[in-house]
């Protein structure tokens, strides 16, 4: 069944200057998401996934375990996906 969604993330706490846009990047390649991911100037850090929503939330509950000790809040919007992504990028 074709369950595809669109998470639209920002995560804040200690999110900029610890790898976590990196560390995001390199987690998507276990998931089949596509998105981006990027630094936002309020010093938060905002990412776009599209996939099957089970897989997209097994992929933000990743990054959650793994970036754990530096996320103190995380707000998801849920929405349509758009299919515009060919691969999951680290936005400037």
């Amino acid at each position: 069944m074709n369950n595809r969604r669109r998470a639209h993330c920002f995560f804040y706490g200690t999110v900029q200057g610890v790898c976590f846009r990196y560390n995001t990047q390199s987690l998507s390649h276990k998931f089949a998401v596509t998105g981006f991911v990027c630094n936002v100037t309020d010093g938060s850090v905002e990412m776009v996934a599209e996939g099957e929503r089970e897989e997209v939330e097994r992929f933000i509950a990743a990054i959650k375990e793994k970036m754990d000790s530096h996320i103190l809040k995380c707000r998801t919007e849920w929405s349509e996906y758009e299919g515009v992504f060919s691969g999951f990028e680290i936005a400037r």
